[in-house]
């Protein structure tokens, strides 16, 4: 799962080229997270593991991306990264 998650980052990475300086990170959010530690968090190769309510909290958090910038990079990766069927 890890590996597959690096991938997508890359693709990520790829299309927004002309935007390098973005902080991309991958994720997985285990739906059971009774197994996971609640001490520290998890990350494998760069990729956090986290619970449904742990992550949901982390991607509300602001980042250092304003919000305007982010919907025009979601526009741009909307373009360059047509849906998967």
């Amino acid at each position: 799962m890890v590996f597959d998650v690096l991938r997508q980052v890359e693709v990520i990475r790829l299309g927004l080229a002309t935007h390098p300086n973005l902080p991309i990170t991958g994720a997985i959010c285990w739906a059971e997270p009774d197994g996971l530690s609640r001490l520290r968090k998890l990350t494998v190769k760069d990729v956090h593991i986290e619970g449904p309510r742990a992550l949901a909290d982390e991607l509300r958090r602001p980042g250092p991306v304003p919000a305007a910038q982010v919907r025009r990079i979601g526009n741009v990766l909307d373009r360059r990264l047509p849906p998967r069927i």
